[in-house]
């Protein structure tokens, strides 16, 4: 039973390391169209571009939201400042998926999610 559990995980792992490969095809073009939306004429969507770019957690993206800290705007001086510590944060402690052979990388995955979650003071995720 333990073998299939772990050719199981390490299959897994295979998987979202090719799924993170495609997904990075993306980055540049979503790095583009969302520091493009931080002129937007809607407030809310400059709110929500300049929460992404935090998501995106691209260094290239600090750049644009740095003079959005000094914005007028209360909340999105707020919304950028967040941006900036999750980019800072992504390029100290890296997610790693690690290579097929790490028997624990997908436990190590969700402890860091949940770690991340109380950090943040998030609602935890529904484990079903």
């Amino acid at each position: 039973m333990m073998r299939a559990d772990n050719n199981s995980l390490k299959k897994s792992i295979v998987v979202q390391q090719e799924s993170a490969a495609e997904l990075e095809k993306f980055r540049k073009p979503l790095l583009e169209y969302l520091t493009s939306s931080l002129e937007h004429r809607d407030k809310w969507v400059r709110y929500m571009a300049t929460d992404m770019l935090g998501a995106l957690g691209d260094p290239q993206a600090i750049g644009h939201l740095m003079p959005l800290i000094v914005s007028d705007d209360q909340n999105l001086r707020a919304v950028a400042l967040q941006s900036v510590e999750k980019i800072e944060n992504f390029q100290m402690e890296p997610i790693s998926l690690g290579t097929a052979e790490c028997n624990q990388c997908l436990i190590r995955s969700i402890a860091e999610e949940a770690l991340e979650q109380l950090k943040n003071k998030g609602p935890c995720p529904s484990i079903t």
